[in-house]
């Protein structure tokens, strides 16, 4: 049986039981059942809030997904607004608190530029090898400027997506998403700590990714990588991907999958 986890604190998570209808458990979240609140809003601004959906038959499913949350959130008549009529809520606000195909409990959500510190930290703590993997080319750190061009997404053709313990404030993970103007491919670039990997961050954040995607109308994935790492080729092979190598770079590998709107 499904259960939804209202996140509407952190520390104490309300658990609803039982709900056998995935529409049922919608509907409570998005606050349109009476006496359900949508959101917590305590003296001094927003609260980030968002679903723990768990299925003992699926756990691969993990719906709804971050893209779905942050739509349906956002433009919820619930959600509020400034003076000028902007929603009062970021994308980096609402999170979705969920587990990994290995049972580990994480939160994932948008990254912005305030969370600059954090993913500089998280690449400070990456091996020589991983930085060089990630961005194909040999680099000890990554600079300032390319982190704020990472955090730089307008959500529609690019963003980012960061992957933490389930309250915890170190970036574990992320996958960075950026799509052509032709909403043809969308490349997905991932990286994980090395102290968690094997855990299933790395499938999490590339099905976050492919959604954000899939949402926008992009018909293709498309991952690009060094022939030499082979566990994320492994990684995407099992996602279902088709590898072949780059047509003017035999050292790189290309990882493409088809999205179905």
């Amino acid at each position: 049986m499904d259960r939804l986890s209202l996140a509407s604190d952190t520390q104490h998570p309300q658990t609803i039981e039982p709900f056998t209808e995935r529409d049922a458990a919608l509907q409570y979240f998005y606050g349109d059942s009476p006496g359900k609140p949508l959101y917590r809003s305590p003296a001094g601004g927003n609260v980030v809030t968002g679903v723990h959906w768990r299925s003992n038959q699926d756990r691969s499913t993990m719906y709804p997904h971050l893209s779905h949350l942050v739509h349906k959130v956002l433009r919820h008549p619930k959600a509020g607004s400034d003076k000028a009529g902007a929603s009062s809520w970021k994308t980096t606000d609402i999170r979705r608190f969920t587990e990994t195909k290995c049972g580990m409990k994480v939160m994932v959500r948008y990254g912005g530029p305030e969370d600059a510190a954090a993913l500089s930290d998280f690449h400070r703590r990456q091996r020589p090898e991983d930085l060089q993997f990630r961005f194909l080319s040999s680099m000890s750190t990554v600079s300032p400027e390319r982190i704020a061009e990472m955090l730089d997404g307008d959500h529609e053709h690019k963003a980012i997506v960061l992957a933490f313990e389930e309250h915890g404030a170190a970036v574990l993970g992320y996958a960075l998403v950026a799509g052509d103007n032709r909403f043809d491919t969308a490349e997905i670039a991932i990286s994980v700590d090395p102290a968690f990997r094997r855990r299933g961050i790395a499938s999490l954040l590339v099905y976050e990714a492919e959604r954000f995607a899939e949402a926008r109308g992009y018909g293709a994935a498309l991952l690009i990588g060094s022939r030499r790492n082979r566990a994320v080729i492994e990684l995407e092979r099992s996602l279902g991907y088709r590898i072949s190598t780059m047509p003017d770079d035999a050292t790189l590998s290309m990882a493409e999958r088809p999205l179905v709107s």
